[in-house]
C-alpha cells in the first residue's frame, strides 16, 4: 500500500468515525494528500535517475528530500490521524440499577 492510499483510508475512516468533518477539514486534508503523492513519487525519481537517459548518460541522483515526512506526520497529527491523537470513544452510559439486575438475572441462570 503506498503511503497516498493509506493516507486515503486514514481519512475516510476518520471521516466514518466523526473525527474529522470533511468540510473544516477540505484544506489540511488535500495538502496532506498532496504530500503524500508526493512522497511516493520520490521513489520514482531517484529510480529515474539512476537508470540514466537513452543516450546513456546519467542524471545526477537528487539530494534526499528531508522535509516531506517531518511535515506529512505534522499534518497527520494535526488532523488527528495518529493513533495518540484519535479522541477516545466515548463510554456508554449504564444505568447502574439495569447493570445490578443484569448481573442477578446471570447469577440466577448459573446457580
Amino acid at each position: 500500500m503506498s503511503v497516498f492510499e493509506a493516507t486515503e483510508a486514514s481519512v475516510a475512516a476518520a471521516i466514518s468515525c466523526g473525527a474529522l468533518d470533511p468540510a473544516l477539514s477540505a484544506g489540511p486534508v488535500a495538502a496532506v494528500l498532496a504530500l503524500a503523492r508526493k512522497i511516493d513519487g520520490w521513489d520514482d525519481v531517484v529510480q529515474a535517475a539512476m537508470e540514466g537517459r537513452e543516450d546513456g548518460a546519467k542524471l545526477p541522483i537528487p539530494l534526499h528530500d528531508n522535509t516531506s515526512i517531518p511535515t506529512y506526520l505534522r499534518y497527520c497529527e494535526a488532523l488527528q490521524l495518529t493513533p495518540s491523537k484519535v479522541p477516545a470513544k466515548p463510554a456508554q452510559e449504564v444505568d447502574p440499577i439495569d447493570e445490578l439486575k443484569r448481573k442477578r438475572a446471570g447469577r440466577a441462570k448459573a446457580g
